[in-house]
């Protein structure tokens, strides 16, 4: 029920500051041994583009920081065309964003393909449609454990 909140409040009001979706529920994260690491997205047209900002309170830099990305952008995308406009810059942000050290050597990849000569601008629509194909049924059994874990079943 929040995305057409933000939708009607960007039409009501272009330059509204007020097209937030918070995410944490702090009752319901009390009792998770899984709370909500997303906590905040915020969405703003500037110079007639959808700018989106996110809070993490913890983000996994290696593991979970791409697929979060690639979902919250296609999010923003998803707006933007319901709102008849172009996307804009994506802010992405964490409290504490962390690497595990069974994973220091995937971060030292990153980083020497940051430092390194090749493009690391991506262009998600077509080439990554078949990683996203993949991922649908880990996300959906994700969403569904998460639900489970909400309704005290599992």
């Amino acid at each position: 029920a929040q995305i057409p909140f933000i939708v009607e409040e960007l039409r009501r009001n272009p330059f509204s500051r007020r097209a937030v979706i918070d995410i944490r529920d702090w009752k319901m994260d009390s009792q998770s041994e899984d709370p909500a690491c997303l906590q905040h997205i915020q969405y703003f047209i500037r110079d007639n583009k959808l700018h989106c900002k996110v809070l993490f309170r913890s983000n996994d830099a290696c593991k979970a920081t791409f697929m979060n990305a690639f979902a919250l952008i296609m999010l923003q995308k998803r707006i933007a065309d319901e709102l008849n406009i172009e996307v804009g810059t994506y802010t992405h942000r964490a409290n504490s964003f962390h690497c595990y050290e069974k994973d220091f050597g995937m971060l030292e990849g990153y980083v020497h393909r940051i430092c390194g000569d090749t493009e690391l601008t991506y262009d998600y629509v077509g080439e990554w449609d078949e990683l996203m194909e993949e991922a649908k049924p880990m996300i959906a059994e994700k969403v569904q454990t998460l639900k489970n874990n909400c309704m005290g079943r599992e």
